[in-house]
């Protein structure tokens, strides 16, 4: 079945984005296919309103807790990344240690939303004779 662009205006509410395009799918016996607020849905001859604002509010509600828990992994991730910088001078001696702990930091300092300053860590390597020339930046 074809399907045709609706494309609702600022200001519409989703109770009447959802009636118009489900009257346009039933009109023009086609699936009607729109976004609103960032969530796709499709109208079929077949949709009601109720249906498809209930698929709105429950893709709605996906979103959210996928927010959450996103928010939730990357704090997670923050708190590993301080520590681990916190406990460095306490295993930068021991290669196996520094080994693991570079495993871990990897892990949770590859991430776009944890965070540390590049200073943080170059000073604690050069402290500990790690690092012996600063590269020119």
């Amino acid at each position: 079945m074809k399907t045709i662009q609706y494309d609702p205006l600022a200001g519409t509410h989703i109770q009447e984005a959802c009636k118009e395009s489900v009257a346009a799918a039933i009109n023009e016996k086609q699936n009607v296919q729109f976004s609103f607020n960032g969530v796709d849905l499709t109208a079929t001859p077949k949709s009601t309103p109720k249906q498809l604002e209930a698929e709105f509010d429950d893709k709605m509600n996906e979103s959210f807790e996928a927010a959450k828990a996103r928010t939730a992994e990357i704090l997670r991730k923050q708190r590993s990344v301080n520590t681990l910088l916190d406990v460095l001078k306490d295993v930068i001696g021991d290669l196996d240690k520094l080994m693991l702990w570079l495993k871990y930091f990897t892990e949770d300092a590859d991430d776009v939303g944890a965070q540390f300053t590049k200073s943080r860590l170059t000073n604690e390597l050069e402290e500990s004779n790690w690092v012996l020339e600063r590269a020119e930046e």
